[in-house]
């Protein structure tokens, strides 16, 4: 049997959920026994992300496409940069407002690239599939990112 979970509800996939089918035919309700049903949830699974060249002089923005290559249905949620990226990288990216995310692209200010000596720096996103478990863990994209005068 496979169930989904409905849009806007939080489960979690340590609680054991029960569950009394219902068939409705011609009229009657007949009631089937209660089922012990626990949550899973497919891992998501990304393309792996390239390592990437910025300036400290560049005016636009850095774009970062992110790609789920299963399952096929899954959707974005929530992608936020991890705190365990390059401390640097992550005070310059703060102070120049943090992140955009529109889907799966993520846009780092260019601002943020000026501040930042040269030399590389890691970064890690933690990204969170739509309508995920609550207590489901982030994926982690990382790449490198090489910053020249």
């Amino acid at each position: 049997m496979h169930l989904t979970m409905a849009k806007g509800c939080t489960y979690s996939t340590r609680t054991t959920y029960k569950v009394i089918p219902v068939l409705t035919f011609c009229g009657q309700e007949v009631t089937g026994s209660t089922l012990s049903i626990r949550v899973t949830q497919s891992v998501l699974r990304l393309a792996k992300l390239s390592n990437r060249t910025v300036y400290q002089s560049q005016t636009a923005p850095l774009v970062q496409v992110l790609s789920i290559t299963s399952p096929a249905t899954a959707e974005f949620g929530e992608i936020t940069l991890n705190s365990r990226s390059t401390a640097a990288l992550r005070n310059a990216v703060e102070a120049a407002g943090g992140i955009e995310v529109s889907g799966g692209v993520v846009r780092i200010p260019a601002k943020a690239f000026a501040s930042l000596k040269p030399g590389r720096y890691t970064v890690i996103l933690d990204v969170t599939p739509e309508n995920a478990a609550a207590d489901a863990k982030p994926i982690q994209a990382r790449f490198t990112l090489t910053v020249q005068k």
